[in-house]
């Protein structure tokens, strides 16, 4: 399974949002986009553990 980042102009816009109204500076590599919490839990489990983890 590869894991393609969400469009580069929404992560960009996210930054953006960020700095304007919470001064707080990420980069874009930073920002991930999912379509919920359940997907962002999966994706965070699926970089970080290695087979046969439990």
């Amino acid at each position: 399974m590869v894991l393609r980042p969400a469009r580069e102009s929404l992560r960009q816009a996210i930054v953006a949002k960020f700095k304007r109204e919470n001064q707080l500076d990420y980069s874009i590599d930073e920002v991930m986009v999912a379509n919920g919490a359940k997907q962002i839990l999966f994706d965070v489990f699926l970089a970080t553990l290695e087979r046969g983890t439990r």
